[in-house]
C-alpha cells in the first residue's frame, strides 16, 4: 500500500526522467573523483547527471559542511559511516537516504521533513502551537544531533542508530533551511498553491518550484561538487561566525520570514518570471550556505563533546 503524504509533506513536481537521476559526479571523472578521496568522502560511482533539488540541494549542504569539518569532525563521520549497514560511497551522497527512507523503514519520520505553521500569515512560529505533537522538522534536528552525540559503546544496535541519525542530520539541517519546509499548513507549504513558471505549458506547485524549478535553472542541478565549492568559496569569515548558532529554532524562523515576504509574493495571474526568480536566486544560495556552515558547526561540536542546545520549547 502506498504511504499518502501527510498534511505539510514536500512532492517533487519536476519534468519527466529528471526524479531517476544519478548521483552529481564531475564530468570526466570516470566513476572516482581525483579529488577528497578520503574519510568519508570515497569517489562516487557512476556518470554525471541532472539531479533534483531534493537530491542536490542536499548533496550540496552536506558537501559544504566536510569542507568545514576539523580533522575531529571528519574523524567522526568516517568512523559513523563505517558502521552504517547501508553506506554510501560518500558523505554529501549519504543527505539524501531520509527522502527515500520515509517510505520504507523510517515511515515515523515523515513529519520530520517540514513544520506546518498553523496559523497562515502569524507573526512567528510558536513551537507550542506549530509542533505541538512534538514531531517537526526542529525536533528531528535535535533529535538526530544527541543521537549522533551518543557513545554507543561497542554496542551494535546504538552503532547503527547512530549511523542514521548522521544521515538525518545532514538531511533534516538542509530541509529546515528551504523556506517552504516552514510553511502553512493550509496549502501544505505550498504544495496546493499552483504557478506557471516562466514559459511551462503546465501549472507548478509553488513547493516544487522552490524545490525544483528555480534550483535548476540556476544550474545548481549539473553538478553538485561544483556548486558546494563555488558556494563554500563565497562564504566571508563574518558571515560564518554569524550564522555560527545552535538556535535551531531561530534557523527556522528565518525560512518563515521568507514564506512571509518573497516566497508568496509573485503576480496575482501566478506567473513567475524574471523578476521573481532573480529575487529568489540569492535566498536559494544563502539557505544552502548557512545550511552547510550549521551542519559543520554541529559535527565539529559533537565530534569534539562540546555540543550544547538550547532548548526549542519555552
Amino acid at each position: 500500500m502506498a504511504l499518502a503524504p501527510p498534511s505539510g509533506a514536500e512532492e517533487i513536481d519536476a519534468p519527466d526522467g529528471a526524479i531517476a537521476a544519478v548521483g552529481a559526479v564531475r564530468p570526466g571523472d570516470g566513476g572516482t573523483s581525483g579529488r577528497n578521496v578520503g574519510p568519508g568522502r570515497v569517489g562516487a560511482a557512476g556518470v554525471a547527471g541532472t539531479v533534483p533539488w531534493a537530491a542536490a540541494s542536499h548533496q550540496i549542504v552536506c558537501e559544504i559542511a566536510f569542507r568545514r569539518l576539523t580533522d575531529a569532525g571528519r574523524e567522526l563521520v568516517a568512523t559513523v559511516m563505517a558502521d552504517d549497514p547501508e553506506p554510501a560511497p560518500a558523505f554529501y551522497e549519504s543527505c539524501v537516504w531520509a527522502d527515500s527512507s520515509r517510505y520504507g523503514g523510517h515511515q515515523s519520520t515523515y513529519e520530520y521533513h517540514f513544520m506546518n505553521v498553523v496559523v497562515a500569515g502569524a507573526d512567528q512560529i510558536v513551537m507550542e502551537r506549530d509542533c505541538a505533537a512534538f514531531d517537526c522538522v526542529q525536533v528531528a534536528v535535535a533529535r538526530y544531533a544527541r543521537y549522533l552525540a551518543a557513545d554507543p559503546a561497542g554496542n551494535g544496535a546504538l552503532r547503527e542508530r547512530r549511523a542514521a541519525a548522521l544521515k538525518f542530520l545532514g538531511h533534516f539541517v538542509g530541509d529546515l533551511h528551504q523556506p517552504l519546509h516552514v510553511g502553512y499548513a493550509y496549502d501544505r507549504g505550498g504544495n496546493d498553491t499552483r504557478v506557471r513558471f516562466f514559459d511551462d505549458p503546465e501549472m507548478r506547485s509553488l513547493h516544487s518550484v522552490w524545490d525544483f524549478y528555480i534550483p535548476d535553472r540556476m544550474g545548481l542541478h549539473a553538478d553538485a561538487l561544483a556548486s558546494a565549492e563555488r558556494l563554500d568559496g563565497e562564504i566571508s569569515a563574518a558571515d560564518a561566525a554569524a550564522w555560527g548558532t545552535f538556535d535551531i529554532v531561530g534557523w527556522s524562523r528565518e525560512s518563515y520570514e521568507m514564506v512571509k515576504g518573497l516566497v508568496y509574493d509573485f503576480p496575482i495571474d501566478s506567473r513567475i518570471g524574471d523578476d521573481y526568480f532573480d529575487g529568489a536566486v540569492p535566498v536559494v544560495e544563502r539557505r544552502l550556505q548557512q545550511a552547510g556552515v550549521r551542519l559543520a558547526l554541529l559535527i565539529n561540536h559533537i565530534a569534539a563533546g562540546t555540543l550544547e542546545l538550547p532548548p526549542l520549547f519555552d
